[in-house]
């Protein structure tokens, strides 16, 4: 028999692009009830589920897959982020709502984790940007580092110790290799190189070489170009 969809899609995408494990489904109109479908049906397929304006009001079937989905979204561990305009046509923002409120009222633990946002001042064809902006700032909530931009605010978040324990976690939690983003990647060793401590920005050059070797390069010329500042040909060679 031949496969799902899912199962050619999904891994070639996975083959042809940089994509981590950490799936994200999003959908608006027509395809955020596909999402919807796909909570219902398929969730263990994708970690969370973005559906915008999605037009649940077409949806056959919706309270028998709402019946069997929820317990099964649950137990997947899925979580979904709903939302509508203030703008949209009664019938789509009445199955909008309708569907937050059968999840609200789902018994303890038989219904997956979930947000609804009603969006002011929005319609049809603006929300699915800021629905998708929101949805993930919303996710990786949690995760956000602290920032800093000087020596006080860098020790503040434990220095580069403590930029590694935290991207550490956040790889431990989500399933896969999540480094510094390239800003803090750049932002640390760069107030460190000011501060003279060369050999600690050296150190995460090498660290880093293989997940950023283009900036671990701009790094290990960093120092480089201190060092000759300070006089220090033979360690800057």
């Amino acid at each position: 028999a031949a496969s799902a969809p899912a199962d050619e899609i999904i891994p070639w995408v996975e083959r042809q692009y940089r994509a981590a494990p950490e799936r994200i489904l999003s959908g608006h109109s027509l395809s955020g009830s596909f999402a919807v479908h796909t909570l219902l049906n398929r969730p263990e397929l994708f970690r969370a589920y973005v559906a915008a304006s999605a037009a649940l009001w077409r949806y056959e079937g919706l309270a028998a897959d709402m019946k069997t989905g929820f317990p099964r979204a649950a137990r997947a561990g899925a979580a979904i982020y709903l939302t509508v305009g203030q703008h949209e046509n009664e019938q789509l923002r009445n199955g909008m709502q309708a569907f937050p409120g059968a999840l609200k009222d789902a018994a303890a633990g038989t219904a997956p984790a979930w947000s609804f946002a009603d969006m002011k001042g929005e319609d049809h064809s603006s929300t699915p940007k800021r629905s998708l902006y929101d949805a993930l700032e919303a996710r990786y909530e949690a995760w956000r580092f602290p920032f800093f931009e000087d020596e006080a605010g860098l020790a503040r978040v434990g220095g580069l110790p403590g930029i590694e324990s935290h991207y550490q976690r956040l790889s431990k939690h989500f399933g896969y290799a999540g480094p510094p983003p390239e800003g803090t990647f750049l932002q640390a060793p760069g107030l460190q190189v000011a501060a003279g401590r060369h050999d600690d920005v050296l150190q995460m050059a090498r660290t880093y070489a293989a997940p950023y070797p283009s900036l671990s390069e701009r790094l290990t010329n960093q120092v480089g170009y201190d060092q000759l500042k300070r006089g220090q040909i033979d360690r800057a060679v």
